[in-house]
């Protein structure tokens, strides 16, 4: 903005030299009112025209009124877009700000409607690096656990987000919020795991070996109150089955 006003002025000035070369002297005809001058009958310098004076004061005012009023537009034209882009840009961070308040918080119901809200109710706003940032975002959705994704939805989304950022960190939240319902609609999953071993340290601690359904080993330290328990549900009336 401070470039663009020094531009404009630096055109100013350049016009008010130009009205020195560019109207010619109204007594004498000189193209160059620099040229203007007056002899006395010896031929000795007598002085400046009249032209010098109220004349070329009224040219040099008029290209200077006409000057500064295309000035005053570009000036008022770039102000009020300067004050429209900050109150946008400050009206944004604020709603920003407000979604990762909700992503501290949890509350993925609310982030979610306010992230709609606020996608809905603004305009593009990409700018150069933001491309990362939405990448960020949108990996949330394969962050395992809703905690983790929160806790990194806080994180991207800030006062200098883009809005498709929050927009895709807030989706990432709200696929997990319903995979979280499906899954409590549908109750116990049985899944197929293997009870390979249970090993009982010195110290009360319980490792419990175990096999996923591809084979893959798996390894949980548990109380002895809960290996019995888990124990017995994985082992199930049929060996290797049980719903968990």
């Amino acid at each position: 903005m401070a470039d663009d006003r020094a531009g404009l002025r630096a055109r100013y000035i350049a016009a008010l030299k130009g009205a020195h070369r560019t109207h010619p002297c109204p007594v004498l005809g000189h193209t160059y009112w620099s040229g203007c001058v007056h002899y006395d009958a010896s031929g000795r310098f007598a002085g400046v025209g009249s032209c010098h004076t109220a004349r070329r004061a009224d040219a040099v005012l008029a290209v200077r009124d006409e000057e500064m009023e295309e000035l005053r537009a570009e000036l008022v034209a770039e102000l009020a877009q300067h004050q429209f882009t900050l109150r946008q840009r400050n009206a944004r961070s604020v709603r920003l700000l407000q979604l990762r308040d909700l992503a501290v918080q949890g509350d993925v119901e609310a982030l979610t409607t306010a992230a709609q809200d606020l996608g809905a109710a603004s305009v593009a706003d990409h700018r150069p690096g933001d491309g990362e940032q939405d990448q960020l975002a949108a990996e949330l959705a394969a962050r395992p656990t809703r905690a983790e994704v929160l806790r990194e939805a806080a994180d991207v989304i800030d006062a200098d987000s883009s809005i498709s950022a929050a927009v895709h960190a807030t989706a990432a939240l709200r696929r997990l919020a319903l995979a979280d319902e499906a899954q409590a609609d549908a109750g116990p999953t049985p899944l197929r795991w293997g009870l390979d071993d249970i090993e009982y340290g010195d110290d009360d601690s319980v490792t419990v070996l175990l096999s996923g359904p591809a084979g893959e080993p798996y390894v949980l330290e548990l109380s002895s109150d809960r290996a019995v328990i888990l124990s017995d549900d994985l082992a199930g009336p049929e060996a290797g089955e049980g719903d968990v």
